[in-house]
């Protein structure tokens, strides 16, 4: 299949996470030869998680 691509939602689960989210979503929008998105809940975080979380819907917005 030259030139299309598979379609991958990611459903992501947070909570606490802010030392990692951002290494995790990066790692997931690098994937190569699939349209990403991903979907992501957080469960109460007292962190920044959200803020992180927050400023990849700004940038990716058709990706988070």
């Amino acid at each position: 299949m030259v030139g299309s691509y598979n379609n991958v939602e990611v459903l992501m689960a947070t909570y606490n996470g802010a030392k990692y989210v951002g290494r995790q979503i990066d790692s997931i929008l690098m994937q190569k030869n699939v349209n990403v998105h991903i979907t992501i809940r957080d469960d109460g975080s007292t962190d920044n998680t959200v803020d992180i979380i927050r400023k990849y819907e700004i940038d990716y917005p058709t990706k988070v």
